[in-house]
């Protein structure tokens, strides 16, 4: 069996003799490496718990599903040439893509927990509850977990980061990488190509089976634009031969149920997404009216509580600003709002209609909708980074 790169490089000797860039047969030969059965780790974990517990429609009914175990959807495709792909970019994308989310999130709880625990010996007046002696071990004590924190935050940095304009990371050539220590394994980066083949190998089940060629209709990109996910598209539709239904009847209503699926996890998707907003957003403003009560109790009670709670609640709400700029709720919401419309609209059009040239040009502009919405998170992810808090 030929490697995607081997595949590749085949494909553009064919078509369009040339070499691939240093940063495509990278990218190739990354994705060749991949484990087959890569499970999610702790930040993956930590992440689905985060959004369940966020995304219910009541607060009380997320922190029940805290402790529901995770149940996978494993899609079932009818005219399934595509599957086994579609399959394999979706569970590298899931997993890369709760990487990159479960990190930002991790990494802006843990900053603002250091500077909790930096405020800890004097909010809670070490040095007037305990001896000297024992106020000072306390003290060491938190230094020490708050040096573990940061050293956290920067390990989870260094190992899920890509590098600016495809270039090095300044340690990638460390002790740690010569060691064989993953630097720089590109998670949001290999989220988003991961999930844009994973879509493409989706709706390959409503083209081929009526003789569509995305390489010549629909969502087309130029290979020149030297995008390594529609080169190795555009090579493994090539190796392939299309295997064209008989049964019209069958292919549109396997078309109608792609859709509705489509329409249906949308309209949920922007509630929940919504939901996640909406609660990180409440819980920043109220933590800034208890700083503010905080600032303004220092003139009846001086307290080092108060001077805790003022110090800490700015830095827990600037975490929640920062998994919302990070995480894009709001737009996630907006845009899943906006494709449940529009998705109804292509069904109408679809039920309105037994011709098979009007069918398949429904399957085409579906097909064109839902790849330009995993473009478009290209687009908006395209400057995000894990975080350095």
């Amino acid at each position: 069996m030929r490697t995607a790169k081997e595949l590749v490089s085949a494909y553009l000797n064919k078509s369009q003799p040339r070499e691939l860039t240093r940063e495509q047969s990278k990218k190739l030969g990354d994705f060749d490496t991949e484990m087959i059965a890569r499970q999610n780790s702790f930040l993956g974990w930590f992440y689905l718990k985060f959004k369940s517990m966020l995304q219910e429609s009541s607060l009380l009914a997320g922190i029940a599903k805290l402790f529901s175990t995770n149940s996978h959807y494993i899609e079932r495709t009818v005219f399934d040439a595509y599957s086994s792909d579609m399959a394999e970019f979706d569970r590298l994308s899931n997993y890369y893509g709760n990487q990159y989310r479960g990190s930002f999130v991790l990494i802006y709880l843990m900053g603002a927990l250091a500077v909790f625990v930096a405020l800890t010996p004097m909010g809670f007046s070490f040095v007037h509850h305990f001896t000297e002696e024992v106020a000072e071990e306390y003290a060491i004590a938190c230094v020490w977990i708050e040096l573990v924190l940061i050293m956290s935050i920067l390990v989870i940095h260094k190992v899920g980061a890509t590098p600016s304009h495809g270039g090095s990371h300044p340690f990638s050539s460390s002790l740690l990488a010569r060691i064989g220590f993953p630097l720089n394994r590109r998670w949001h980066e290999r989220w988003i190509d991961y999930r844009i083949l994973a879509e493409r190998f989706r709706y390959m089940e409503i083209l081929y089976p009526v003789g569509i060629d995305p390489l010549k209709q629909g969502r087309h990109i130029n290979t020149d634009s030297g995008d390594w996910t529609w080169i190795y598209f555009a090579a493994k539709l090539e190796s392939t031969s299309m295997n064209l239904s008989a049964d019209f009847s069958a292919y549109k209503k396997r078309l109608h149920e792609i859709m509705i699926g489509q329409e249906k996890y949308h309209h949920h998707n922007a509630h929940r997404s919504e939901h996640i907003h909406h609660r990180l957003h409440t819980f920043a403003t109220w933590l800034f009216y208890g700083t503010l009560l905080a600032c303004a109790g220092h003139f009846v009670l001086h307290s080092h509580i108060l001077t805790l709670v003022s110090g800490f609640f700015p830095a827990l709400a600037a975490a929640m600003h920062g998994i919302i700029a990070s995480g894009e709720f709001g737009k996630n919401a907006q845009i899943s709002e906006r494709m449940a419309s529009e998705i109804k609209l292509q069904l109408a059009r679809l039920d309105a209609t037994d011709d098979i040239e009007a069918v398949k040009g429904v399957a085409v502009d579906f097909h064109n909708l839902v790849i330009n919405e995993a473009l478009s998170w290209k687009a908006m992810f395209t400057d995000k980074n894990v975080p350095l808090a």
